[in-house]
Order: structure tokens, then C-alpha cells, then sequence
């Protein structure tokens, strides 16, 4: 029950493949530091309904081109 959650951190905190920890799979990091360069492949690759960002979206300049 509930929903499967992923993560991407922000800068180069993740360079060290996928991985898991308490049932998170967390993706690992590009090298924009807002994780503008990865975002959209790893949401496709987790096949994802919905990608939610917990930052403010004026740093999202190249995301939607």
C-alpha cells in the first residue's frame, strides 16, 4: 500500500550508481547542480505518474525545453 518514491539529490552527492535505502531508490546525481541534467531521464526510467521537485522552480531553466 501507498506509493514507490525515488529520489535524485542535487549536486554530485550521488555518484556511485542507483541505490537503495528503506525502500527509496535513489538515482544517481548529473552534474547541474539542481539535477536539471538528469531529472527527466530518471523519471522516465522509473516510470513515474507524477516528478515532484522540493525546490523553487525558477531554478529550472533547461528542464522543459
Amino acid at each position: 500500500m501507498g506509493h514507490s518514491v525515488a529520489h535524485v539529490p542535487m549536486g554530485q552527492a550521488n555518484k556511485m550508481g542507483k541505490q537503495s535505502y528503506k525502500d527509496v531508490l535513489i538515482y544517481p546525481s548529473g552534474n547541474h547542480p539542481f539535477a536539471e541534467d538528469v531529472a527527466v531521464p530518471h523519471y522516465c526510467d522509473w516510470r513515474a505518474d507524477m516528478l515532484i521537485a522540493f525546490k523553487e522552480s525558477w531554478v529550472f531553466n533547461d528542464i522543459f525545453k
